[in-house]
């Protein structure tokens, strides 16, 4: 089965799942998103993850894709659904 959402993270393959993203972007400024993302992992190093590129891929109608590219400035863990943990980026 192929995912619509993708995330791209230096953690690699699957450690970080899409779960939901936030966020408000604009023409000619920069654009804020809040990236909420899955894992099975529980001690990610968010000192790793600083500083670095995250990219989510969304799929469009047609098979269209869009890229959403920013720089990790926040990342933290913040909750677990079942078995996975919930990290949060900014």
């Amino acid at each position: 089965m192929n995912r619509v959402l993708n995330v791209t993270t230096v953690f690699g393959g699957d450690a970080l799942r899409f779960s939901t993203l936030n966020g408000h972007e604009e023409i000619s400024r920069l654009f804020d998103m809040t990236l909420v993302m899955k894992s099975e992992q529980k001690g990610l190093d968010p000192q790793a993850i600083l500083g670095t590129p995250v990219t989510v891929e969304i799929e469009l109608a047609g098979g269209a894709r869009r890229h959403i590219n920013g720089q990790c400035e926040q990342f933290a863990l913040v909750g677990k659904e079942g078995r996975h943990y919930l990290y949060q980026a900014r």
